[in-house]
């Protein structure tokens, strides 16, 4: 039992607030720590590994106009009881472009739920149908990665924040990973300004079961890393 109301209007406000609050949680980015122990190398280490050997498939794969009229069906059966949702599907039909994946990606809209999710819970069916979607999302990230690192006038060390809902199980278990390697299973959204970040994490409702994290992430420009990029001109 969560809490006892005997106004429905307040039973209905903390329901509502409670629902945001799950979905926050469910499209956070999950996290994947590998180690250097036995058990890590035998089970949860070759798990990680097949799943990044499963996106570079997709990455590499030839794509033809079938794959992205299979996600278009796939989101039209999912959402055929909302119209607003309808309506947007039906404009990607008509209009997307790869080189406008990043917008796409990051509007308010069924697709970035979609693939997080897929993501997330390694839904490999699901990702095998957004394949074109992550494939022109990758391709246009990397030409932003390129452009940035030839933009930069210095390679200072860049930091970068994040604010996100967490599970508690999932914070335990970077708490106890220190020196660890954490990978995320998603494409990541941060912010140069700290502010940013702790504003998101103020709209976040505590849970019994969630809880709020905010990540420092330093990027070295020098590394070779994965690609990342300043995408405000294209959301």
């Amino acid at each position: 039992i969560q809490g006892v109301f005997v106004n429905p209007s307040k039973l209905i406000t903390q329901l509502a607030e409670d629902q945001i609050t799950r979905i926050k949680a469910e499209e956070s980015a999950t996290i994947a720590v590998v180690s250097n122990s036995t058990q890590s190398l035998e089970s949860r280490n070759a798990m990680f590994m097949w799943f990044q050997l499963f996106i570079e498939v997709l990455l590499r794969m030839h794509h033809t106009s079938s794959a992205r009229q299979e996600l278009i069906d796939i989101c039209k059966q999912n959402y055929q009881e909302n119209p607003l949702e309808l309506s947007i599907i039906n404009e990607f039909e008509a209009t997307y472009k790869p080189e406008n994946a990043i917008w796409w990606y990051t509007r308010e809209c069924c697709f970035y739920r979609i693939l997080n999710k897929a993501l997330r819970i390694q839904d490999f069916d699901m990702l095998f149908a957004l394949r074109f979607f992550i494939t022109d999302l990758s391709k246009q990230l990397n030409n932003e990665y390129d452009r940035y690192l030839r933009e930069m006038p210095t390679r200072d060390i860049i930091r970068v924040y994040r604010g996100q809902a967490i599970h508690v199980k999932e914070l335990k278990l970077i708490k106890s990973s220190i020196g660890e390697f954490l990978s995320m299973n998603a494409f990541l959204s941060t912010s140069l300004q700290r502010s940013t970040a702790v504003s998101f994490l103020n709209t976040i409702q505590l849970h019994e079961e969630i809880d709020r994290i905010l990540f420092e992430i330093d990027i070295d420009p020098c590394e070779k890393t994965k690609a990342f990029g300043h995408i405000d001109r294209l959301s």
